[in-house]
């Protein structure tokens, strides 16, 4: 009775209700083990993801440079003097672009472009990026961009104007041109007023779409026929139809006639010496301008290759920009690689 009475002044517990505490104790203590266990299990299981996903990017990029290096090595080993459609550079990539090339659990598809096949906006003047629009359906009319739809003239004057408002030096904008004034929502807030260094410039320049870049159907990409390399000439055995019937000239024809000159021009392609082109000049009319042939060329200095590699749900891709002298000699001038 007394042990009773100073376990109750010293706030003892009861054998019961101590062992009581103890069960609870490790119940609480269990429910951690198990709280700290699912939250380990959850975050290996996303550790095991992102492993999983870096070695699906790993494997998909080291194809993209596979391509890549084949590319490169096409370039490389051709040496002529003369570039076309049918030589072994521009025929492996038209068959990768149909089938990708398998490496075991991975593969790449290969593009060669001849920069050289398509018009220098550094050079170009407006009556050519015109006739270049007309003829590929892009322009600018006064509401928004139009694509891929018969157009008039003037939505195509707009977006080559407003392309040589970007590269002139001047602030003075043409007629359906914009200087710094239509810049001013825009990154950047002004034009370059000064040479392109990259081709994907085009989407500073108001009205310009990321959709007016890139191939649709049978109606090609601002990329593919508008360049920021070489030095404004076109190689005549590589550049499309289209890109040749934009150049001015030859003067004084009718639409019948110039449909006449392009068709025996594109049939005689690919010229694989200096004179044959001024040959099939001659022989068609010899009376045109010699400034006009000048313009063409049979060889080609600048080159894109494009590599992208796929591994399971991963894409890589990679763009190779290769300089190549009169004699065959090639440089990798940059190299860009994403993601």
């Amino acid at each position: 009775m007394q042990k009773d009475v100073i376990r109750e002044r010293i706030c003892i517990p009861s054998p019961e209700k101590r062992r009581g505490m103890v069960l609870l104790t490790v119940v609480v203590f269990l429910i951690l083990l198990v709280g700290i266990f699912i939250k380990m299990s959850g975050e290996a299981g996303l550790q095991i993801k992102i492993d999983s996903r870096q070695k699906d990017a790993f494997h998909a990029k080291m194809a993209a440079r596979a391509g890549a290096s084949l590319g490169i090595a096409l370039l490389f080993k051709d040496t002529n003097l003369v570039d076309h459609l049918m030589e072994e550079w521009s025929q492996v990539s038209s068959a990768t672009a149909k089938n990708p090339v398998k490496l075991k659990m991975s593969s790449f598809k290969l593009k060669i472009s001849d920069e050289m096949a398509k018009i220098n906006v550094n050079y170009a003047d407006e009556e050519t990026l015109v006739n270049l629009f007309e003829k590929t359906f892009h322009g600018i009319d006064e509401y928004g961009t139009i694509i891929g739809e018969k157009m008039g003239k003037a939505a195509a004057a707009r977006l080559a104007q407003r392309i040589l408002d970007y590269t002139d030096p001047d602030e003075v904008s043409r007629p359906m041109g914009t200087e710094s004034s239509g810049y001013e929502k825009l990154p950047g807030g002004r034009p370059r007023n000064s040479s392109m260094l990259d081709i994907n410039e085009l989407l500073n320049i108001p009205g310009v779409t990321r959709e007016m870049l890139t191939a649709s159907g049978t109606r090609p990409g601002l990329c593919e026929i508008l360049t920021v390399y070489g030095d404004g000439l076109i190689n005549i055995n590589t550049a499309r139809r289209e890109v040749l019937e934009a150049i001015p000239g030859p003067p004084g024809y009718n639409e019948e006639r110039r449909r006449k000159y392009f068709d025996g021009l594109v049939q005689n392609v690919p010229y694989t010496t200096m004179l044959a082109f001024p040959i099939f000049l001659a022989g068609f009319d010899k009376f045109i301008a010699k400034s006009y042939y000048e313009k063409f060329i049979i060889y080609s200095t600048w080159f894109r290759i494009e590599s992208v590699g796929k591994y399971a749900g991963a894409e890589s891709r990679i763009v190779v920009l290769i300089r190549r002298d009169r004699y065959g000699k090639c440089k990798v001038e940059r190299t860009i690689e994403s993601p």
